[in-house]
């Protein structure tokens, strides 16, 4: 990026609040940023010794984490509403019973 960043704001400008995301380029407040690597085991003392580029890549990881963790609970409620046979086949393939 070319800045030093002291903390996760870049040297001499205390108005940086907000982040590029490394893939998508879109803005994410560092509260997000830091909330999110937390919630998920992240020690918030050594948050602030992460570079902006280590916080911004395990963000977007976890918000890719949790994309799929969601579509994966819409598929499994759609196959459980749909019901009957293909259901238990289901449910035994995830237990490991087939």
């Amino acid at each position: 990026m070319g800045c030093e960043f002291s903390f996760f704001y870049e040297r001499g400008n205390s108005q940086n609040h907000s982040a590029k995301r490394c893939k998508t380029g879109k803005s994410v407040s560092w509260s997000e940023v830091f909330t999110l690597l937390i919630k998920n085991g992240h020690d918030p003392q050594q948050l602030p010794h992460y570079t902006q580029r280590q916080l911004l890549l395990y963000y977007d990881e976890l918000i890719k984490l949790q994309n799929r963790e969601r579509a994966n609970r819409i598929e499994d409620i759609c196959v459980g509403f749909n019901g009957g046979k293909q259901v238990n086949k289901f449910v035994k393939q995830l237990r490991g019973e087939q």
